[in-house]
């Protein structure tokens, strides 16, 4: 993807009992992607070549979720008392460990900013060359630390209105949620041009992905409908 000339990335941790991997998961279902720590080495090996060091790479963290099958209390031989089982992974460990991996793989290669309220939105690309920006939704509070390179992220409502999110990476993304291409492109192209353009308080993410419905749940044929080259 990095190759093809993809410079925003959504990803999903999930623990699946074993492993810190990305997927996507909803009400009628969704997969495992792969291991987060592979991811990392390629992002790093790619920003390494000497002809991708003026690139900028975004990083978005969220919807954390554990799916660890161990439970997370175990029960003390002959007794009704339960105790905590320290394999067990929370979301909340999960979000902790996601944010140390990302900084132990991308060392040195993180954007990082001493000011705490600095707006991503408005810095200029040369400002962030050869870098990659990483930013984590809200279940990643905790661990916000801009001077780490452990950003906030807000997402922008349907209306437009930033206020009350004033800092971190800010964005306007809403998929069409339709299995159409016609209703995503129509839709898209019409959010595009009431709230993209030059010179807002937010960046603007063109959602060009149709969403599963009864009787059309395949992903490679969904993704094939939106993007048939």
């Amino acid at each position: 993807q990095l190759k093809a000339g993809s410079r925003y990335f959504d990803l999903r941790p999930y623990y699946d009992g074993k492993a810190i991997r990305l997927g996507h998961f909803g009400g009628m279902g969704g997969c495992y992607g792969p291991k987060l720590d592979d991811v990392l080495d390629q992002i790093r090996t790619f920003l390494n070549d000497n002809s991708a060091r003026q690139e900028v790479i975004t990083l978005k963290f969220s919807h954390t979720m554990s799916d660890s099958p161990i439970p997370a209390v175990i029960s003390v031989p002959g007794s009704p008392i339960t105790i905590p089982n320290p394999a067990y992974q929370s979301t909340e460990q999960v979000a902790k460990a996601t944010v140390t991996m990302v900084k132990e793989k991308l060392v040195g290669l993180l954007y990082t900013s001493s000011d705490a309220n600095a707006n991503l939105s408005k810095i200029r690309l040369q400002q962030v060359a050869g870098k990659v920006i990483c930013c984590f939704d809200e279940e990643f509070k905790p661990q916000w630390d801009t001077r780490q390179g452990i950003f906030p992220f807000h997402d922008i409502p349907k209306d437009g209105d930033a206020a009350g999110k004033d800092n971190g990476v800010r964005i306007y993304d809403h998929y069409s949620e339709t299995a159409s291409v016609g209703k995503m492109i129509d839709g898209q192209l019409s959010r595009l041009s009431q709230f993209g353009g030059w010179d807002n308080e937010y960046l603007f993410l063109l959602s060009w992905t149709l969403t599963g419905e009864t009787g059309l749940l395949d992903v490679e044929v969904l993704a094939a409908m939106a993007n048939p080259w």
